[in-house]
């Protein structure tokens, strides 16, 4: 799969991080498509690009593919991603930009993305779950939640839905309703005739 991530652990990383944020899994599934199309980034580096670009937008306020193509962007290529970090505000020491461009070099570019993550960690790290810890994180957790059950995500109410349209359906047949008129007919005298007995 892409990023050596099959398409269930995709989603189950998006409905994991939905969990732990404000970010509904639909919009963390857009993120993660665009965090796709930076082929380089795989395995436990995409993980980690994931949590970092739900944890960027926590802080930013920037929307979930932006911070997904920033950080592409930046672990895409780590030397000019650095470059771009540091316009930012980031700060990488001298050594850190020498190991960086070294290991990028010698291909060894995950550990340099690594690099990379450890400094948006550094400053971003736990910022989707705190801004979900909060009254306002935890109602929004409950609408999301129940607009999941409203909308029948991943088909959890297409049963029921079914179930209820088709119960509509017989009620309003004209046929069903003279008979619930004739069975509330037939109640209704036979409870007066047991009222006056």
């Amino acid at each position: 799969g892409a990023a050596g991530l099959t398409e269930k652990q995709l989603r189950t990383m998006a409905d994991e991080l939905s969990r732990a944020s404000t970010f509904d899994a639909t919009s963390i599934t857009k993120a993660q498509t665009a965090l796709l199309t930076y082929s380089g980034i795989v395995g436990d580096q995409f993980t980690r690009a994931q949590q970092a670009v739900i944890d960027m937008s926590a802080r930013t306020g920037q929307s979930l593919v932006q911070s997904a193509e920033q950080i592409g962007r930046a672990l895409d290529t780590p030397s000019k991603g650095m470059s771009s970090l540091v316009k930012q505000g980031f700060r990488f020491t001298e050594s850190q930009q020498e190991v960086i461009k070294h290991l990028e070099a010698t291909g060894r570019t995950a550990e340099a993305q690594g690099i990379i993550l450890d400094a948006l960690e550094e400053s971003y790290k736990g910022s989707a779950q705190a801004a979900r810890d909060t009254f306002g994180g935890a109602l929004w957790a409950l609408k999301d939640a129940l607009t999941g059950l409203m909308t029948g995500d991943e088909n959890t109410l297409t049963g029921a839905k079914d179930a209820v349209n088709d119960l509509t359906a017989t009620l309003q047949d004209p046929n069903i309703k003279r008979a619930i008129d004739d069975i509330v007919g037939a109640l209704a005298r036979i409870t007066t005739t047991v009222i006056e007995a």
